[in-house]
């Protein structure tokens, strides 16, 4: 018990114990042969022991131990669907009824939060009296479904774990399904994926509540069988009792508290999540300063990441892993992350590991030996895992941010290829194209941007030469019709349900418009329509539930409540894609007419 309570979790076994001793008694007569053992044979401290490893973690400071989240964690703000905000504590205070999707954005934290959840369940002071059952959904395959590994994660917890003990624990009431990382499946199984989840829910009712963590647009958020609660960013009233909780001396967060005041807004706005605070600490830590942009950030994390065990010990000589100085290795490992990227790969088995390093070698020119490059990744950079015979990275932006920069250097047609690529799938590449925009400008404005703002505006008609009048008309249409996707829900979901589902399933139809205008207007709009709960009873009264696959929707019938609620809206649209296409254009002639200038003298 003591090794129980050094996790944070205090009378684990005492709060286990008696949920096993309600479930046995109950299963005595009838379904003693399914749960295969007798109360007496369940060692409950080993039980305990495996619950509790969930909340053990390895983390970016401490990559060689293991550690319990209770020493560094700080308690999330949860978004409630009717616009309630409060800091969660345990699944007791989101609701013990309904089915649940933990949504937040890459690094803010959904697994630590899940795992946070589940040591509470295990805790006497904060338990629902459940027993939490922790799945990572990361490790889909096909031949590995989300039923497969509900059954392994029993048998990893020490629990019974045939179909047919499931079948009876399931229904006591007495579990609590904890889904990890949707987002992270890959999306060819997703639909088979939540076929299964729903599947699950239909099958145990209102005894068993499933809670699944996604990023935001992710499949499962549509499902009407689950309400949606966002994790909510950091605050600048966060940052300094963030800091406390992870820098080894108080000092040094007030010092970085110091400088983030007058660091530049792109940096002070990317610290939303507590992965970036993490990273800026050991960027800070090795540089005494903070990068005055973001892509410069993640350069300088590289470096910091390969040195930093060299910086700690005066004399000590990092053991090297493979003959590529250091900069090889960070073209090797860009062109590794584009095919991760490329493939849709969350987690690589040590062959496809093996396969992508031999492709990003003939990429490069490098030639690497592929285990030496992975001990590079694992335990010098520590920018990847290692989880049994599976490897991940420590974290989807970093690999996104590297995959971006592979683009960036790469010449010939592959640009220029990659951003028609994007232009098809963006939604696939979203973060490597907010990147690009910033350190791939003339390439990033030449192949995507202008592209995708002339689509948009032959959509609607519009010129960038000269302002027609008319094409305000045709966007107020346009936008009618996509706007109603926002309201569409069958019947039973009530109206406030995550506006954003319509949205992006407009968007996912490349309709170039919305691709244009992305989430950042999605949000405007949806926070301007979350206001006015009268517009939402208007438009949502007259659609039925099958109308969102309808291009015929008579837009009309919301018109006059679009201008009343959204004033200026098709105004502010097109200068929103005028200031776009204007800033492009002087990028790209600004980069053309060095080759003009320098040709008048060839």
């Amino acid at each position: 018990m003591a090794i129980v309570e050094t996790l944070g979790i205090v009378g684990a076994g005492s709060v286990l114990k008696k949920i096993l001793d309600d479930v046995y008694p109950k299963a005595k007569d009838v379904f003693f042969n399914n749960l295969t053992e007798k109360r007496s044979d369940i060692d409950d401290l080993k039980i305990v022991r495996a619950l509790t490893s969930i909340v053990k973690i390895k983390t970016l400071w401490n990559v060689e131990n293991e550690v319990s989240l209770y020493e560094f964690y700080y308690p999330s703000r949860v978004s409630f669907p009717l616009g309630i905000e409060k800091r969660v504590n345990s699944l007791k205070e989101l609701g013990e009824r309904s089915n649940i999707v933990i949504q937040g954005t890459a690094g803010q934290g959904k697994s630590i939060f899940l795992r946070y959840l589940c040591g509470q369940e295990l805790n006497v002071a904060t338990t629902s009296n459940r027993v939490p059952v922790f799945v990572e959904l990361r490790r889909v395959r096909d031949d590995m479904g989300v039923h497969d590994l509900l059954l392994e994660a029993l048998q990893k917890y020490k629990l019974p774990h045939t179909q047919e003990a499931w079948t009876y624990l399931a229904s006591t009431g007495k579990f609590v399904l904890l889904l990890d990382a949707f987002d992270e499946i890959d999306p060819s199984l997703a639909s088979k994926s939540i076929y299964e989840i729903e599947n699950i829910i239909d099958l145990y009712g209102d005894k068993l509540q499933i809670v699944v963590t996604s990023r935001p647009d992710a499949e499962i958020q549509k499902s009407h069988k689950f309400r949606v609660c966002k994790l909510m960013p950091l605050s600048d009233d966060d940052h300094l009792p963030f800091l406390q909780r992870i820098c080894q001396e108080a000092e040094q967060a007030e010092n970085l508290i110091k400088t983030l005041e007058g660091s530049t807004s792109d940096i002070r706005e990317l610290l939303t999540t507590p992965l970036m605070m993490t990273l800026l600490v050991i960027v800070f830590k090795a540089l005494h300063t903070i990068p005055d942009t973001v892509p410069k950030f993640y350069e300088e994390l590289f470096d910091v990441l390969f040195y930093r065990h060299d910086n700690s010990k005066p004399g000590f000589k990092r053991k090297r892993f493979t003959q590529l100085d250091d900069s090889k290795i960070k073209d090797v490992f860009s062109a590794f992350c584009f095919y991760v990227r490329l493939y849709g790969l969350g987690v690589l088995t040590n062959a496809k590991f093996h396969e992508l390093v031999k492709k990003a070698s003939a990429s490069t020119g490098l030639s690497v030996n592929s285990d030496g490059f992975k001990d590079e990744l694992i335990k010098t950079l520590c920018l990847m895992q290692q989880d049994g015979f599976e490897y991940s990275f420590i974290h989807k932006s970093v690999v996104q941010y590297y995959a971006a920069s592979f683009v960036r250097n790469s010449s010939g047609d592959f640009p220029a290829k990659f951003y028609q690529l994007a232009g098809k799938h963006g939604s696939d590449w979203d973060l490597e194209l907010k990147f690009l925009s910033q350190i791939d400008s003339y390439n990033f404005s030449k192949y995507y941007e202008v592209p995708m703002l002339r689509a948009a505006a032959n959509e609607i008609g519009y010129s960038f030469e000269q302002y027609n009048k008319e094409a305000e008309c045709r966007l107020s249409d346009h936008l009618a019709r996509r706007i109603t996707m926002m309201f569409w829900r069958p019947d039973e979901i009530e109206i406030e349900k995550e506006l954003l589902v319509g949205w992006s399933y407009a968007a996912s139809k490349l309709d170039p418009v919305l691709v244009v205008l992305g989430g950042v207007w999605a949000r405007e709009i949806s926070i301007n329509i979350e206001l006015n709960k009268d517009f939402r009873l208007a438009v949502s009264k007259n659609f039925k539930s099958d109308d969102i696959n309808d291009e015929s929707v008579p837009c009309y019938l919301i018109q006059e409540d679009i201008h009343e609620w959204l004033p200026g809206l098709q105004k502010k649209v097109l200068d929103y894609f005028q200031k776009k296409y204007d800033a492009a254009m002087v990028i790209i002639n600004a980069e053309e007419g060095k080759a003009a200038m320098l040709a008048d003298f060839i």
